[in-house]
């Protein structure tokens, strides 16, 4: 999996929200938790790296 930092564009893979596209806000040190900010609303919601995959702009 590539390394994922803040201002990435990611697909949401999992749970309510998948399918979705979503901007990373803010990223865990330990751990592997995101925020991120979907891309229809602007809404921030919480989750795991292994939850969104990177998409290429």
């Amino acid at each position: 999996m590539a390394r994922l930092k803040k201002g990435d564009r990611v697909i949401i893979t999992e749970g309510a929200f998948k399918g979705q596209w979503a901007t990373i806000l803010d990223k865990d040190l330990i751990g592997d938790e995101l925020t991120v900010a979907l891309g229809e609303d602007g809404r921030e919601i919480r989750t795991h790296e292994a939850h969104v995959e990177r998409v290429d702009d």
